[in-house]
């Protein structure tokens, strides 16, 4: 039962890097990590780093139910 929790961070961490990179919200890009990220490669850069990030962590974590 206890190998629950890291899926749950893996799914929900890709899922709201996801929803954040599709929906472009301002929120999202105006915390400290990820307006540091916008800064650095912009926020069409940024946006498309959370994309690949969110179906990263989708894939890990569908790895892991294996």
């Amino acid at each position: 039962m206890e190998h629950w929790l890291p899926l749950i961070f893996l799914f929900g961490g890709g899922l709201y890097a996801l929803a954040g990179s599709v929906f472009n919200w301002n929120w999202f890009y105006e915390d400290d990590l990820s307006s540091l990220i916008a800064d650095l490669m912009g926020r069409k850069g940024a946006r498309i780093f959370y994309f690949v990030l969110g179906l990263f962590l989708l894939f890990v974590g569908w790895v892991f139910t294996l």
